[in-house]
């Protein structure tokens, strides 16, 4: 649990830095050629144009396979539900995918501020018992972030969003993807 406060708190230092200095014209929210290479990617929220910094690049972000799922099937769940409950493997190192689930909670975060939800994992709650009757709830997005066997993907599964990929580099590829997505950028 340190190592993630730790990793937030650099992702939090990051991502102020990268808003701050991002001199780059503005992009109208969609991806084109010129863009695919960028790490990054503005998004427009409620007439605010914000800086959202990827683990990788638009264009690996966006090879990134979705399965039984859409960007605004992902959108629109989000959108829809106010609790999110994110699952993931607490002693995962940052070097294997940790950094990732750390990036990904910071982002979620940092969107609550335009898009309001309630952000929990299974250490808030006091017993078992409660935190299987929020997971299962129908207020409830569930979010599983996992080092799997798979290259990048993102697969709804009975009402989860299971966020895999088989390395750093494939699950920052599918993290990011989740991100662009729930921030509203599309092509």
């Amino acid at each position: 649990m340190k190592k993630i406060k730790i990793i937030l708190l650099t992702c939090s230092v990051i991502l102020a830095v990268s808003l701050c200095s991002c001199v780059d014209k503005q992009s109208s929210g969609h991806y084109n050629n010129d863009n695919y290479y960028n790490k990054y990617i503005f998004v427009n929220i409620n007439n605010t144009t914000i800086t959202v910094p990827l683990r990788t690049t638009l264009g690996e972000a966006l090879s990134t396979q979705l399965i039984n799922t859409t960007n605004k099937d992902i959108r629109n769940y989000y959108l829809s539900h106010k609790i999110i409950y994110l699952q993931y493997n607490e002693s995962l190192p940052s070097d294997e995918g940790g950094v990732s689930i750390a990036d990904l909670v910071f982002k979620l975060k940092a969107l609550n501020q335009y898009y309001p939800h309630i952000i929990v994992d299974k250490n808030i709650f006091n017993n078992s018992t409660e935190a299987y009757m929020v997971k299962n709830s129908n207020k409830t997005m569930v979010i599983n972030i996992i080092r799997g066997n798979r290259n990048a993907t993102i697969e709804k599964y009975n009402n989860i969003y299971i966020i895999e990929g088989n390395s750093l580099k494939e699950l920052d590829k599918a993290e990011s993807r989740f991100v662009i997505i729930l921030y509203g950028y599309h092509n």
